[in-house]
């Protein structure tokens, strides 16, 4: 009987010991293990792996480059913009100056050419007649010739642009105011000097 006791005893002691380590084990077990779980989750720093962590930096480079890349771009073209603008203004200055030079050597050699006219004509008024009264003038003539003789008023008009000489030309031109003081017609036209021009010397 004390036998069958004693096993019955140690059945229910071996099945509830047991039962107990089980109990006490798993509490342990799980306490152990969600620490570290907990603690492996919970220390995960914001390094550089963090996508946001990430994403900050590059934008402000770009930032950074692309305003520097903006500067270097914009002041060649301020300075291209100044060195064209003083090009301009050096290359007007050459052409006002150029034009003001032209200007001065025509007016010198237009005040030239007819001192030398009135000169000339002087010596034919005392060479041949119907001259008196007659004018000389230097400037733009009609069609583009490099004279014109109104031979009803006695005026002659010399281009500034002639290319003969002026001795030459008015050589020619007289004789028209000479044709029509003659007869109050025009005979020789353009064939002048007439072949009897010493009828006409004084």
């Amino acid at each position: 009987m004390k036998t069958s006791l004693i096993l019955c005893s140690a059945a229910v002691m071996a099945a509830l010991v047991p039962a107990t380590l089980f109990v006490q084990t798993a509490p342990v077990q799980s306490a152990v293990a969600a620490p570290a779980a907990t603690t492996t989750h919970v220390s995960i720093p914001p390094t550089v792996a963090d996508p946001k962590a990430l994403a900050a930096p590059p934008v402000t480079a770009t930032a950074v480059i692309t305003a520097k890349i903006a500067t270097v771009a914009t002041r060649p073209a301020t300075k291209r913009s100044s060195t064209k603008r003083a090009a301009v203004t050096s290359a007007v200055k050459k052409v006002a100056a150029t034009t003001t030079a032209a200007k001065s050597v025509s007016v010198a050699s237009s005040s030239s050419d007819l001192s030398t006219a009135r000169s000339v004509l002087a010596s034919l008024k005392a060479t041949y007649k119907y001259l008196d009264g007659v004018t000389v003038e230097m400037g733009t003539t009609p069609g583009g010739y490099q004279a014109v003789s109104y031979f009803t008023r006695g005026r002659i008009l010399i281009s500034t642009r002639h290319t003969a000489s002026i001795s030459r030309i008015l050589k020619h031109e007289i004789w028209h105011i000479i044709d029509w003081r003659d007869n109050g017609k025009i005979d020789w036209r353009e064939s002048v000097p007439p072949h009897n021009a010493a009828d006409y010397l004084k």
